[in-house]
């Protein structure tokens, strides 16, 4: 059974976790908010999730933070110029993108 936004919840405590994967779960983003009580979160991946800017912003600001992967989201490239613009240490994982060259 997939993650889903009220899970995250429960994940939200476990104050000492500094890693998390949501990859392809059934994350929409409403339940990111949770996860600001992570105050020693480093990495986070929602790839293939439903997420959109405004809930990634919220969680994007968490100081600890240093790594994003958001690769096959809705998420646009001024989206990550946005995300950068919160958390400028902030390194963020997009994937593979084909720009038609190869």
């Amino acid at each position: 059974m997939p993650v889903n936004d009220e899970d995250l919840k429960i994940i939200s405590k476990f104050k000492e976790l500094e890693r998390l994967d949501l990859n392809f779960s059934d994350i929409k983003g409403s339940g990111l908010k949770e996860l600001m009580t992570l105050k020693k979160l480093k990495t986070l991946s929602l790839s293939g999730t439903s997420v959109n800017l405004p809930q990634v912003l919220q969680v994007a600001a968490l100081t600890t933070l240093s790594e994003l992967t958001v690769w096959n989201t809705s998420l646009s490239e001024k989206d990550l110029l946005s995300l950068k613009k919160v958390n400028n240490k902030l390194q963020i994982n997009i994937g593979f993108k084909d720009d038609g060259t190869n």
